[in-house]
């Protein structure tokens, strides 16, 4: 049998007709309506329905009480809700995801510009998110990618204002706003990711250093290089860590100012600061005078904030004066894993012991041990002779060259570039060598480079890092070159190494952001209308509803057109259409200053009318219902007339006519007295008294009460028109007189 999928974006495609629809010129005109005051069987679990044409729709109109327009501005697309929570982990955006839609791969955070919302493009192979992505953290310009502290990569997509938040979202589902920024920013075909699948091993080839020299000898592609030392420390954990500058601080040295006079060697010496731990030391000599000479260091303490002072506890001594110099060592944090720190460029001792701490995320930590430490360049000619050597930081950074040749002379180390770089290198200029990541595809402009996790010499390509995302790519294949070649392992046993293997991950159609409905597969519409109070006495505020829905292109039962002139009579039956408004009507009856129109379709205006007979006049003034109609039957009532008792209709009980056979269920009624009893599922047609019928009644079936009746005011949508395309039932809501009810609709297509 053959395979057929409809895509995702086939729904959202129907979500955009559908809310296009609201605004296109023969706009579709929707409205949202309330219902059903008769309680259920249980009240606490609502019912379902059967979707039948008598269930979904002659039903509805039975038990409608009113309704109210609905705008473009009530309708929005929503998403899946996923609120940032700390320690969380995210799926990432992958080409290649079956079922994307059903994973959390959206966040909303909730910042002072409103509620932003972020796609992750990286989740750091899974790893919990732990920073929360911010807008602050952009440019101005929408392109820029967040990369957070944990390692995840965010797109900033859109931002939702408080207001709009408020009125559309819910627990689960929250509003699109698209960001013209944003599309305009976004680029076809990018590699913002490549992930890595297999990370292989024994990538030796990599070293990272500072720039000696550039320019050597007059060729700009010949640069000499320093290597720095490179160590890996055992922490116990290492989160919080984030690819930085770590730093330990601790008494360096111990200096005699002046030596004062009838000091003890067995005197105490006080180092005071703010410091983890204190550092401690001792008088290592005094002269015949009791002058200080000496004093040993015993312990350098550790995590000094700056400063510290030396004080001498003693009882016959006075006027030393000793000083404390504050040293520091540090390095940059290139890896790591979950107990382990790669460290490179290393200033200074950093030993087993010492707390470190990260200068950017401010995460302190005690070294247990060191695992491994060494120089970063290799003494072996052509060791690095193909690999990647890419500016991390200072003078020229961010530019990417492969090593042609490597030179080793005596104690100097070269790298000749197969081309130069664009901007001149420096000795600030921090450079790193790994593999080279190799990007083939129909696209241009992607480059990468891979880098190494080297604990326990595992040395695996522990991610890959774009330099250049590039631009047109459909497909694009990876390759990670090494230069280790064979190695055999413990038993024996043979295995290749640099067998790390990578994929690309390429951007939804025209760029990240270029369609975030389908990019975020808005399938869902949101409809949020407010009904305040009676909308202006057009509703009633008496007792509950458990019904709501929405009706397209209902007919207006009744409307009146007042003419400012006529040259026409037109016919009852005859069809009229206005010139500006299109809508359309029915005649029941008209003179030169005025039509009674029936079965109404749109909003007439102050306007040219014509006739299908090929008659017109122009209208002055409108007389229908327009953003809110009432669907129930009000029936005024007298209760006080001979012989009727004075009992009281009962709120949802069923009235009958026995002259009629006409019954009803009450929604409204007065209290004991003259006043509107307001019905709906309204059977048959009520008498009303007159004088040659005599007086007709409503009885209550519940009540008994009989109520005369002297008139009708009918529902103002024509029962049966138009369609009713969505319905659901819920707990009854009791409506009020001084409150507003708030409909929030999720319909997913």
């Amino acid at each position: 049998m053959p395979h057929k999928h409809v895509a995702h974006n086939f729904r959202v495609l129907s979500a955009e007709q559908f809310k296009e629809s609201l605004t296109e010129s023969a706009n579709t005109l929707l409205y949202l309506f309330y219902g059903n005051h008769i309680p259920f069987p249980d009240d606490n679990t609502p019912p379902g329905f059967e979707d039948s044409e008598n269930e979904i729709h002659y039903k509805s109109y039975q038990n409608m009480i009113g309704g109210k327009q609905v705008t473009d501005a009530d309708a929005l697309h929503m998403i899946t809700r996923t609120n940032w929570t700390n320690n969380t982990p995210y799926v990432m955006y992958d080409d290649q995801k079956d079922h994307l839609m059903d994973d959390k791969f959206t966040v909303v955070v909730n910042e002072t510009s409103g509620y932003n919302v972020f796609k992750c493009l990286d989740n750091n192979y899974g790893a919990n998110s732990i920073q929360a992505p911010s807008l602050t953290e952009t440019s101005s310009n929408d392109e820029i990618y967040i990369t957070a502290s944990d390692g995840y990569q965010w797109k900033y997509m859109y931002t939702v204002p408080v207001a709009t938040m408020d009125k559309f979202a819910t627990t689960n589902t929250m509003p699109v706003v698209l960001s013209s920024d944003v599309k305009r920013d976004a680029i076809d075909g990018t590699l913002q990711v490549i992930k890595v699948t297999e990370g292989g091993r024994d990538y030796s080839a990599y070293a990272e250093g500072f720039i000696s020299e550039f320019n050597v000898a007059g060729d700009p592609k010949l640069v000499s290089i320093s290597g720095t030392t490179s160590s890996v420390f055992n922490i116990g954990s290492t989160s919080g860590f984030v690819k930085e500058e770590i730093q330990t601080k601790f008494i360096q040295q111990l200096r005699v100012l002046s030596g004062g006079a009838g000091y003890l060697a067995t005197d105490t010496v006080t180092i005071v600061g703010s410091a983890q731990v204190a550092a401690t030391a001792n008088i290592a000599s005094v002269n015949a005078n009791g002058s200080i000479t000496g004093v040993n260091l015993i312990t350098k303490g550790k995590s000094y904030v700056n400063t510290a002072t030396v004080t001498i506890t003693t009882n016959t001594g006075s006027s030393a004066s000793l000083t404390a110099t504050v040293g520091t060592a540090n390095g940059i944090i290139v890896d790591s894993n979950s107990t382990h720190l790669t460290v490179s460029s290393i200033k200074g001792d950093i030993n087993t012991s010492d707390e470190i701490k990260g200068v950017t995320s401010g995460t302190t930590s005690n070294i247990s041990s060191v695992i491994q430490t060494g120089d970063t360049l290799s003494s072996n000619v052509d060791f690095y002779k193909g690999s990647s050597f890419y500016v991390e930081s200072g003078t020229g950074a961010g530019q990417l060259g492969i090593v042609d040749e490597y030179i080793v002379t005596a104690n100097e180390k070269r790298v000749l570039l197969t081309n130069a770089f664009s901007t001149n290198l420096a000795t600030d200029s921090r450079y790193s060598i790994g593999p080279q990541v190799i990007i083939t595809g129909d696209g241009t402009g992607a480059q990468a480079r891979a880098k190494i996790n080297s604990v326990l010499n595992a040395n695996v390509v522990a991610n890959v890092e774009m330099i250049s995302v590039g631009a047109g790519y459909t497909y694009a294949d990876v390759v990670i070159q090494g230069n280790t070649g064979f190695v055999t392992n413990a038993t024996s046993n043979s295995y290749i190494a640099n067998t790390a293997k990578a994929r690309a991950v390429i951007s939804p159609e025209n760029g990240h952001g270029s369609n975030t409905l389908t990019e975020l597969f808005a399938s869902k519409i949101g409809i949020s209308i407010s009904i305040a109070n009676t909308e202006a006495g057009k509703l009633s505020a008496n007792n509950d509803f458990r019904e709501v829905g929405l009706l397209r292109d209902p007919l207006f039962a009744n409307g009146t057109l007042v003419l400012s002139s006529s040259d026409t009579t037109f016919s009852p039956g005859e069809s009229i259409t206005g010139a500006t408004s299109g809508a359309t009507a029915v005649v029941i009856s008209s003179n030169a200053s005025g039509i009674a129109c029936k079965n109404i379709r749109g909003f007439f205006q102050t306007e040219t009318i014509s006739g299908n007979a090929g008659g017109n006049s122009v209208i002055s003034a409108v007389t229908q219902p327009t953003t809110v109609y009432r669907q129930t039957f009000k029936y005024n009532t007298e209760v006080t007339y001979a012989g009727i008792g004075g009992a009281g209709l009962i709120e949802d009980e069923q009235v009958t006519q026995a002259e009629s056979l006409s019954s009803g269920y009450v929604l409204a009624h007065p209290s004991n007295s003259d006043g509107v009893v307001e019905l709906t599922n309204v059977r048959n047609t009520f008498l009303m008294s007159d004088v040659s019928g005599g007086d007709k009644y409503l009885n209550g079936v519940n009540s008994t009460a009989q109520f005369k009746l002297t008139s009708v005011t009918l529902p103002e949508v024509k029962a049966g028109s138009g369609s009713v395309i969505y319905k659901e039932n819920f707990v009854p809501v009791n409506r009020d007189n001084n409150q507003t009810e708030t409909f929030k609709l999720i319909i997913d297509f």
